[in-house]
């Protein structure tokens, strides 16, 4: 979020290049979760029984917790948000990244009572309704995904549709 920008310029890689890119990520996770059946007992003794503690060391850290809350998806948002963050006066730029750093001081509780208290609030809610919760939530990412990717190609087609004009005006000051 506080170097994404310049990230950005290192690569040459637009923002709404960087949403439209996110926004597919976000979506394709999230048409996953949707489609995602519950685990039957039997394939969860499976999975437990083919879980090394070898396998646990080389999945301590990625796969298994880095997309649960800073996968791509969340990256390009966070990129995004970033870019968004800067103004040519410093005073406002600083009162921005306060208010972010600030926000993400708040997701950060929330994601710690999210992995402490997770396996209660879903036991209390039962299967059913984690399944309910699981397809809710699944649908809300999908949505936020093309919402993202349609601000990305929304962007992209209007400086598209920007060049003619700017030709059209190159034209008329040469003459030609």
């Amino acid at each position: 979020m506080l170097i994404g920008s310049y990230v950005l310029d290192f690569f040459g890689i637009s923002l709404p290049i960087v949403r439209v890119g996110g926004g597919l990520i976000l979506a394709s996770v999230a048409w996953r979760l949707l489609g995602a059946t519950p685990s039957t007992p039997d394939s969860r003794a499976s999975l437990a029984e083919a879980f090394t503690p070898d396998h646990a060391q080389r999945q301590a850290f990625y796969p298994l917790t880095f997309p649960i809350s800073c996968g791509p998806a969340s990256i390009a948002v966070a990129i995004t948000v970033g870019v968004a963050l800067h103004d040519v006066q410093i005073v406002i730029s600083l009162a921005r990244m306060g208010g972010a750093l600030m926000a993400l001081a708040v997701i950060g509780v929330l994601l710690y009572l999210a992995f402490r208290y997770g396996e209660h609030f879903l036991r209390f809610i039962g299967e059913a309704g984690t399944a309910v919760f699981l397809r809710l939530t699944a649908f809300i990412l999908l949505c936020l995904g093309v919402q993202i990717v349609w601000d990305g190609l929304r962007e992209l087609l209007l400086e598209v549709m920007a060049v003619p004009t700017h030709l059209a005006a190159v034209r008329a000051i040469v003459g030609g």
